[in-house]
Formats: C-alpha cells, structure tokens, sequence
C-alpha cells in the first residue's frame, strides 16, 4: 500500500492505496482545484485496493441512483457505489472513511474508476454543506453568471468566449456551492477546460492546433489562466442563473424564467444526497440560490458559435452592469 496527502477545495484526502491504483487516483484528485485550508473539516481516508471478490451490496440496501457507470445504495447511514463489473466502494459519512474493493479490470476503464472514486467524495462534501452543480461559473464587471445545462448544451464553449473578451472564469462544468453569512457562493471546482479538437479550432489562441486530440471524442486538459493571465477567480456570488439548451433555430434568444422554473432546472443538474436529512438541506441551499439570482434560459443558436459577441449582447438583456461595457 503506498500513501500521499491531496486536497480539494481545502478539504484534506488520505489517500492509502494498492500501488497498482496509486499514481491513477492521486493524479485524478490532484486534477482538482486545491482551494484555501479549511480547518473545520475532517480529513476524509480512501482506502483502496484490489482484490478478486469484492464484498456484495447488503441485502437490505435500497438503490438511490443508478448512471451508466455507478450505481449508489443506501444502508442504514452507510452510502455504496458499485459499477455494473462488480468494484464496491463503500462511504461511512461519521468516520469519513471511504473503503474500495476494486476489480483488476477497473485499470483498463479510468471513467468508472474515476465515478467511483469522485462519488463518496461529492457526498461527504454535502455533509460538510458544499454541493456540486453542473454548472460553469464567470464573472463579469461586479456581477457573477451560473451557465447550467446537460452535456453537450455549450457551457465550456460559452465560457471560452466570454474569458476571451474579458470575463473571469471559476470553473468550468461544476461548481460548489456554499451558504456564507446569508448568500450563496460558487467554488472553483478546477481552473482547467476540457477542450477536444472542433472546440478548439475555434479559439486558436487557446490551444495550439498540434496539442489537439486527433481521436474523435478524445479531449486535453488545458489551464486557460495560463493562457490568459488573471482570469482565474476562486469564488464568486451568483448573480444570474442562465440554463442552455440548443436549438435548431439559427438566431439564439435568452427568456426570463420565474423561480418555480429555475428551482426546477436546478433540481436536473443536481444530485441530491443519499441522506434524507443531508438532501434536505442541500435543497434549502438549492431554494436560497434561486431566491438570489435571476433566471433565464439561453435558447443558444449557431450564431453564437460564429460570434461569441452575440451572447455578450443577450447577457446585456439581464440587465447586468457590464451591459454598459
């Protein structure tokens, strides 16, 4: 077993590992944005190895979400991730000790392994009151923008052409978000962009075109502040919660949406807790965020893809200060 120390969003990792497993997990929890200590919450311990028969889900555990990749259960306070090849993870929240029984053939599929090992992580964050949601975040002239969406709906194109005219970037695809003193901040996540190779052919200045993945679905990680120095920011106050969807029109629009809409659209780029007590103050917090921001939904057309101006010009119909920009 081999042991190393990481951090994210200030939260410590244990890391003690099967050493075939060890240099996969440490880089896919250093891929994270570290964030500043915080000192009021415990270490977590990963303890992971591989082994030929992991041990069964408990039969009187009941299934609280299933992906393609993991599958969660609950028993008693005791949460469960088990992929369809039959790897278990197993998180007990009190002790905040995550426990792995992997299979050997996990090593040749990083995708579940990485669900696996991200998934006890996300939960215990909600019992330190820090929930993920599928969203980008950027912030512009004193005012903060949540880009929500399913995969494929244009966050991280969207946010690539706002840093490019001079918006700041918190992360990109998901955040944390956090009550501090009454309002609602979203957290870094990680400073990088996933970018494949149709993506980056529109923002040459980015990432070179020899540094692209040729594979067709292949992407590479790239750090946009080093590209655009100072275009990083830790955290920001939402001000405005905006939810792509694409459309076949060629003219992209942005409608006004009333908060029993954007509470509801949250709810699908969220994954409540398997804890009914812990899911119900995440939905409180969720609750708080919409009462903050304005909503609106992006009906994104092709003409944003040809001129990202045109979606500084539809944020302009929120009526945000950087509309006098």
């Amino acid at each position: 077993m081999i042991s190393s120390t990481h951090t994210i969003q200030g939260v410590n990792i244990r890391l003690r590992c099967d050493q075939r497993l060890h240099s996969r997990i440490s880089n896919y929890f250093d891929f994270y944005y570290k964030g500043e200590p915080r000192q009021s919450i415990k270490s977590v311990l990963y303890e992971l190895s591989i082994v030929k028969s992991p041990p069964a889900i408990p039969a009187e555990a009941v299934r609280v979400f299933h992906d393609r990749e993991v599958s969660c259960y609950l028993s008693g306070k005791h949460i469960y991730y088990a992929s369809e090849d039959g790897s278990v993870m197993r998180l007990d929240p009190v002790s905040r000790i995550v426990k792995g029984d992997l299979r050997e053939n996990i090593l040749d599929n990083p995708i579940i392994l990485y669900t696996l090992a991200g998934a006890p992580f996300a939960d215990i964050l909600k019992y330190d009151s820090l929930y993920s949601l599928h969203s980008s975040a950027l912030y512009h002239n004193g005012t903060g923008y949540l880009f929500s969406g399913d995969s494929g709906s244009g966050k991280t194109s969207a946010a690539l052409g706002l840093v490019a005219h001079g918006f700041k970037y918190v992360s990109d695809d998901v955040v944390l978000l956090e009550e501090v003193k009454g309002e609602i901040i979203a957290h870094s996540l990680t400073k990088t962009f996933n970018i494949d190779r149709l993506l980056g052919s529109r923002f040459p200045g980015i990432v070179k075109e020899e540094n692209l993945p040729s594979e067709s679905g292949a992407k590479v990680t790239v750090n946009i502040e080093q590209v655009v120095p100072g275009s990083f920011v830790p955290r920001l106050r939402p001000d405005v919660m905006i939810f792509l969807k694409i459309t076949s029109n060629g003219k992209s629009r942005i409608d006004p949406l009333n908060q029993f809409e954007v509470f509801r659209a949250l709810l699908k780029q969220t994954l409540l807790a398997a804890d009914k007590e812990v899911s119900q103050n995440q939905i409180q917090t969720l609750g708080k965020l919409v009462r903050q921001v304005r909503g609106f939904e992006l009906l994104r057309g092709r003409d944003i893809c040809e001129d990202p101006t045109c979606l500084i010009k539809l944020l302009a119909e929120t009526g945000c200060r950087h509309a006098d920009n």
